[in-house]
């Protein structure tokens, strides 16, 4: 099965922009941030409304990760080449600022200043096109040798049925500091496809806990660990909106029990 950073970096740029991607040879979309996948053909409901596996993959991103450009923009200066001053820009040019309310939003320099940082980024936006199809003209000398090494369609076909079939765990979990003990409580639909959606974010430094994301950086990923605190049964006769209320009332319990605060936990009252 591919790992979340394999799918993420697999991925088009047009797909990167909106979160998921299709895969018509499976049939199905999937997260590029977590992994979690919808099958074309089914139904999804959500807030009342019925979507199609493809709508449905945008409602996903939207309501489980949040903005796709701000979860980009906060990859870090290793993954995107930006300095903190770029990501501000970025930030401030996404959502219209015009360069007079940068300059006040900003609290010094002047448009002139602004209207240069627009035209290096423009810059900097050509040089990656190049680079990008300098890259694309290496990778499709292997692109023969990368389809002798996939499987069979009909072994792909089988484990995706098996993995449909699975009823998907669902509960509360919790980040935890092996070192000093504190924790990060959360509840998901989907806890194996939650584990490796923060476990990316974490490695990628974007996760929105920053006091979690700080000691995460400082102690090291070997010092954390994923663990399931409590499951919620699948019932046949339950609706998503049942099961989401559940989880709410669940992960209240627990913060309530644990009391993940000050040097217990990484949550703020």
């Amino acid at each position: 099965m591919e790992s979340v950073s394999d799918l993420f970096w697999e991925a088009s740029v047009e797909e990167m922009k909106r979160g998921y991607r299709h895969r018509a040879a499976d049939s199905e979309y999937v997260c590029l941030i977590c992994g979690e996948t919808f099958e074309e053909g089914l139904i999804y409901p959500s807030d009342g409304r019925l979507y199609e596996a493809g709508k449905y993959a945008g409602v996903h991103v939207e309501r489980e990760h949040g903005s796709v450009f701000e979860f980009l923009l906060g990859l870090g200066k290793k993954l995107t080449g930006l300095t903190d001053l770029q990501r501000k820009l970025l930030h401030y040019f996404y959502y219209g600022y015009t360069d007079s309310e940068i300059v006040d939003a900003m609290d010094g320099g002047s448009t002139s200043t602004i209207r240069n940082h627009r035209f290096s980024l423009r810059e900097k936006e050509k040089q990656a096109k190049v680079f990008l199809a300098i890259m694309a003209a290496i990778d499709g000398k292997s692109q023969k040798e990368r389809k002798a090494e996939l499987m069979s369609r009909e072994r792909r076909a089988k484990l995706k049925q098996e993995y449909l079939n699975t009823p998907k765990k669902m509960g509360i979990f919790q980040i935890r500091n092996l070192v000093n003990g504190k924790i990060f409580l959360g509840s998901s639909p989907n806890l194996p496809g939650k584990e490796n959606s923060v476990l990316f974010q974490l490695r990628m430094g974007s996760h929105y806990n920053k006091a979690l994301q700080q000691e995460y950086q400082e102690f090291g990923a070997d010092n954390f660990v994923f663990e399931t605190v409590a499951e919620i049964k699948h019932r046949e006769e339950a609706t998503q909106e049942e099961y989401k209320q559940e989880l709410e009332d669940l992960l209240e319990l627990w913060m309530e029990e644990l009391q993940p605060y000050g040097d217990r936990g990484y949550h703020k009252k």
